[in-house]
């Protein structure tokens, strides 16, 4: 395991993720959101006994940059637009004592944490209040100010590593200029397409989490989900067979005929994919314009190297576009295409009447030049 640890410390180090902050802070400094939703959002940190053990070793001494939230809050605030975080889900907890240098001797030994959160943000200088929404979540299943489903897939291994792979869900009230949301921020299992993983926990959470939000949330009150689902809305389109859910779940025992994400929360529970009012073949409208680079195009695509390649054609219309997921790990892969071709992250809408006067949807952050000397 210590080896391991040491080999995941170094990638961190390499992607350099005081770079990475200073460059998502402009493109959120921007536009300038009301909400942000992160998902995944890591703090590393190493803790020795005045031994020095944490600089140690040159290789991994730059990982330990603590909670990368508060880096790219830092960064936000240096460019006038500060956040808060309102809402907090720490999804994995690890920690361990390794040796820094892998010789095990008393002044190389550290304890290495490394934690995965799930964070809302809300923008600090506009007329707004934001509080986190208590909706019964029972106790053991509380991980901070989110609730972990019920159905979740055993990693097979004991303290110190995870047991289980936690994914959650948080809510948050949010009024904005008079009016008020109520705001959704998931993550899901990963999906089989992509690894080897049983559909059945994808989907029975995303049943869960459509049970929590349509029965949680007041009638009136417009509610904005933003989701990691793991899983592009054309994933099983075709073919999904009828299946029973698992017990222990509180949807357990009910026989569903629409398995992924996609199509269990706007065919079962009647969310709005916000990407569908994406308007092809037009321009933004003014004060919406997407930034010039060599990356997305309507109707087109530009590979990384600046290559044109014709866009993905599927059933469904405008929910094959937008693409989230396809990058290597360290990002420094020359081409996009044809690996990044999958739309995992998406923002689903229930009641109000505000997606009728959506101006613009479009992804941020993935063009050639958004990307930093160390990916």
């Amino acid at each position: 395991m210590n080896q391991a640890v040491l080999d995941a410390l170094a990638f961190l180090q390499r992607t350099n993720f005081r770079e990475r902050a200073k460059s998502i802070a402009m493109i959120v400094s921007e536009r300038h959101p009301d909400v942000i939703g992160v998902t995944e959002a890591s703090s590393v940190g190493c803790f020795d006994s005045g031994n020095n053990a944490c600089e140690l070793n040159d290789d991994i001494a730059g990982a330990f940059v603590g909670d990368y939230v508060d880096v790219l809050l830092e960064e936000l605030h240096h460019l006038g637009t500060p956040y808060s975080v309102v809402a907090r889900s720490v999804n994995t907890d690890f920690s361990a004592v390794i040796s820094t240098d892998g010789t095990f001797s008393e002044t190389s030994l550290a304890r290495v944490q490394s934690l995965d959160q799930d964070i809302v943000l809300v923008k600090k200088d506009f007329d707004a209040t934001a509080q986190v929404v208590d909706f019964g979540c029972p106790v053991d299943r509380r991980v901070g100010d989110g609730c972990k489903f019920s159905t979740l897939i055993p990693t097979g291994f004991s303290d110190p590593l995870p047991e289980e792979i936690i994914r959650s869900v948080s809510l948050v009230d949010l009024t904005v200029r008079g009016k008020d949301y109520r705001i959704a921020l998931s993550h899901l299992e990963r999906s089989p397409v992509v690894v080897d993983t049983p559909i059945v926990f994808q989907s029975s959470q995303a049943v869960e989490l459509g049970k929590i939000l349509i029965n949680t949330t007041p009638p009136g009150k417009e509610l904005i989900l933003l989701i990691d689902s793991n899983s592009d809305p054309t994933d099983g389109a075709d073919n999904h067979p009828a299946f029973t859910l698992p017990c222990p779940a509180q949807i357990c025992g009910e026989e569903i005929d629409l398995p992924t994400p996609y199509f269990v929360l706007t065919m079962q529970f009647g969310f709005t994919d916000a990407w569908t009012f994406k308007k092809l073949g037009t321009h933004s409208k003014k004060g919406s314009k997407k930034k010039k680079g060599k990356g997305q195009k309507f109707g087109k695509h530009r590979d990384l190297g600046g290559k044109k390649t014709k866009k993905k054609k599927g059933k469904g219309g405008n929910i094959n576009m937008g693409f989230t997921w396809g990058q290597d790990a360290d990002l420094l892969n020359d081409e996009s295409f044809p690996t990044f071709q999958r739309r995992i992250d998406q923002i689903f809408v229930l009641g109000g009447d505000n997606l009728k006067t959506t101006k613009n949807v479009e992804v941020l952050g993935e063009d050639q030049s958004d990307r930093t000397e160390s990916g």
